[in-house]
């Protein structure tokens, strides 16, 4: 019995070193467990904010170098208004001279001329000179003589007077060119300063962008995915607009040959003949509207008439927005100089503006279409015969579907983004049906 009681004793001692070991082990893998999830969720986050913050040096660096282009192009008028000046100041030091030399010579004139009559100047002078005369004509010609020389007098007065105030007026012309030029070039210093702090900010971000080349090309990758959604959502759109306005066209044609019909039916055999050739012609396709090659949209006579008249607006059109904006991603394919990644194609423009701002009707259509889309948060589409203008990244609507509007009427409010600083970019495009147009061609 001791025996037996002894073995369990050395066997329960045995078995509670195994036992306390593998609770040990399982606390150790549960510890080990909640470590790593907490790493891969401190690791997502790292990569979430690293992309979050990737795009925002993305959008800094579009902003930066709209800037730069619209400093280099303040740079270049201020650069063409000093060479005016420069050469404004040179025709009027010509002209200075030109005055000068004509003053210089109707003083030495009028002075050697008061020389030569200086001996006959008192009135007793005069008088003996009139009357030592040979002959009454001889007289005569010397009192018409100093008649004519008191008015030549006086005349060459009046031109050295006129001359002076002229030479007086160029003098204060020259002075006033003087200091807009020098007004002009400080503030073309002062903008090249700005340049060049700008090109430095430049450099940092592009610096900062290279370190992110696989980031920063999957967020391009999303950009492009994204734009050929919105592009492939608009050219649905369009579709569905030419498909029901080719039923249009068709249902008006066939109501029109139908009472054609009916009035031939109701008219005698005689006119049948002549009416039946009328009907033929009546009964020929419509012709086409004046669209996009390839555009199958048909237009009504109200729309020829906007189309037309968008048309002829080419170059004028109102800006899409109010106020102060800059243009961060122009139209067509572009590639950065230095971001190998980086290389878009844009459908039309992206405006950046300040936050609070609305996108507005660049000329007077009809609301074809409203939507949302990935990426672009709201669409508004404007009709304007076959033309089209596209409103892209709004929060606000102030407009429904199939809604009139007029040149300047607000479309609606531009969204600010939180997570970028509130950056409000408006994307804005100008098509002939499915065709892409640069918009800078069309608006002012």
């Amino acid at each position: 019995m001791l025996r037996l009681l002894y073995i369990m004793l050395l066997s329960l001692l045995l078995i509670t070193p195994d036992a306390t070991a593998q609770k040990r082990t399982a606390k150790s893998i549960r510890k080990q467990q909640q470590t790593t999830q907490k790493e891969i969720k401190e690791t997502n986050k790292k990569i979430k904010d690293n992309t979050a913050e990737t795009k925002r040096s993305l959008n800094r660096l579009n902003l930066i170098e709209a800037e730069i282009a619209s400093q280099e192009k303040t740079i270049s008028s201020i650069s063409q208004e000093i060479d005016s000046i420069n050469k404004k100041l040179a025709l009027l030091n010509d002209s200075i001279k030109d005055t000068e030399k004509k003053i210089d010579k109707l003083k030495k004139d009028y002075s050697r001329a008061i020389s030569n009559i200086q001996a006959r100047s008192s009135s007793f002078d005069r008088m003996l000179f009139i009357f030592s005369a040979s002959s009454f004509n001889q007289a005569y010609r010397r009192i018409r003589y100093l008649q004519q020389f008191s008015v030549w007098r006086q005349k060459q007065t009046a031109d050295i007077q006129k001359a002076q105030e002229r030479l007086r007026t160029q003098h204060s012309a020259i002075a006033a060119y003087r200091k807009r030029r020098a007004n002009s070039l400080a503030r073309q210093n002062t903008e090249r300063l700005s340049l060049i702090k700008k090109r430095s900010r430049q450099a940092d971000v592009i610096k900062s962008l290279k370190k992110e080349g696989k980031t920063l090309k999957n967020i391009l990758a999303e950009k492009q995915r994204q734009a050929k959604q919105l592009d492939d959502a608009l050219n649905k759109l369009i579709a569905e607009e030419e498909r029901k306005a080719a039923l249009r066209a068709k249902q008006e044609e066939e109501k029109r040959l139908a009472e054609l019909k009916k009035k031939q039916d109701a008219d005698n055999k005689k006119k049948e003949s002549s009416q039946s050739t009328t009907a033929n012609q009546a009964a020929q396709p419509p012709e086409k509207s004046a669209g996009a090659k390839g555009s199958q949209y048909k237009m009504s006579d109200t729309e020829r008439v906007l189309s037309g008249s968008f048309e002829s607006n080419k170059g004028q059109l109102m800006f899409p927005v109010s106020g102060t904006y800059k243009i961060v991603r122009p139209f067509g394919r572009q590639k950065h100089p230095e971001l190998k990644y980086v290389q878009t194609d844009n459908g039309g423009i992206d405006i950046e503006v300040p936050a609070g701002s609305m996108a507005r009707a660049v000329f007077n259509g009809k609301v074809s279409a409203i939507f949302r889309q990935d990426g672009f948060n709201t669409i508004v589409m404007v009709r304007h015969g076959n033309y089209l203008t596209i409103y892209v990244n709004l929060s606000e609507i102030y407009v429904a579907n199939g809604d009139e509007v007029k040149a300047s009427q607000p479309i609606g409010k531009i969204f600010s983004d939180p997570d970028d600083e509130n950056r409000t970019i408006l994307h804005f495009e100008v098509r002939k049906e499915r065709e892409k147009l640069n918009p800078q061609e069309w608006v002012k």
